[in-house]
């Protein structure tokens, strides 16, 4: 079962498309920063930890998962 990987490549890449998007100056509203999108800010930093955060936590956790797949052969 490689579903954690899928959610960890879907994550890095809806960041990238909304990086490509150009939302990334949108994300200044956390400094209190005029916006042009608040919410296409809030999705690009939630996007951001996604990939940043979660994203190799579930690569991890499916390399682990792989791991005692085979030792259990």
């Amino acid at each position: 079962m490689k579903r954690l990987l899928l959610v960890a490549v879907a994550l890095v890449a809806v960041f990238g498309l909304l990086h490509l998007a150009g939302l990334r100056e949108d994300a200044g509203i956390l400094s209190g920063s005029p916006a042009s999108s608040v919410l296409g800010g809030i999705a690009y930093v939630l996007a951001y930890f996604g990939a940043v955060v979660v994203a190799p936590i579930f690569l991890l956790a499916e390399g682990l998962l792989a791991l005692h797949r085979r030792r259990g052969r």
